[in-house]
């Protein structure tokens, strides 16, 4: 993940992980893939469920990022 101030540690990415474990690692850290790994892998499964968990994981990444700098 760039933030045009440098590259996101490897400690801020463990910290993400260990909270957000349904993340995909692959999409945080490059933009691949999907942005989270439901459970069973089945991507297919309730995309407005999977839409509004999402939404409410990007405004709390948002809030950690902001109270880190």
């Amino acid at each position: 993940m760039h933030t045009g101030k440098g590259n996101i540690g490897t400690e801020m990415l463990g910290r993400i992980i260990r909270v957000f474990p349904q993340l995909n690692l692959a999409w945080l850290c490059i933009g691949e893939g999907a942005m989270t790994t439901l459970p069973g892998g089945d991507l297919n499964a309730d995309y407005k469920q999977a839409y509004e968990l999402a939404m409410q994981q990007i405004n709390i990444l948002n809030n950690i990022i902001k109270k880190q700098n």
